[in-house]
């Protein structure tokens, strides 16, 4: 109920508003606070990168993150054993990296929105460690 807010919720309650049409609502306001923000974050990476300011290269980054990507990358490697991967598996791998070493998985969640945000270069870390990701076709 937080995503319909208030006026929501009183217009469900005096039955003028349908639970189903303030969901609705809800939902728009936050996928368009969510695109807002991508937009913001691209004018900012663009200006950055107009002004010299452009995205750092990958050994500017702090050793423990450096090391956290290292990690996922070894991670990675050992759980494909050379075989190439569904997305669905990456997914699995990703998750079980979360629990069992949930430090290294914020370190690299951190340089993904650094790279997202135009911060730092682009780094290839699934094809760094070596792993072929199959991408699986949705049935229609």
């Amino acid at each position: 109920l937080p995503a319909i807010g208030l006026g929501g919720l009183l217009g469900v309650a005096s039955g003028v508003v349908t639970l189903g049409t303030a969901v609705v609502v809800g939902a728009g306001t936050a996928a368009g606070v969510g695109a807002g923000k991508w937009i913001v974050d691209r004018i900012i990476a663009k200006r950055r990168a107009s002004s010299g300011r452009g995205p750092r290269p990958e050994s500017d980054l702090p050793a423990e993150l450096q090391a956290a990507l290292q990690r996922w990358q070894q991670v990675l490697a050992a759980k494909a054993a050379g075989r190439p991967i569904t997305s669905r598996q990456l997914a699995q791998f990703w998750t079980e990296f979360e629990a069992e070493e949930p430090e290294n998985a914020r370190y690299v969640q951190t340089v993904q929105g650094l790279m997202a945000s135009g911060q730092v270069v682009p780094i290839a870390l699934i094809q760094r460690a070596g792993v072929t990701v199959l991408h699986e076709q949705q049935d229609a």
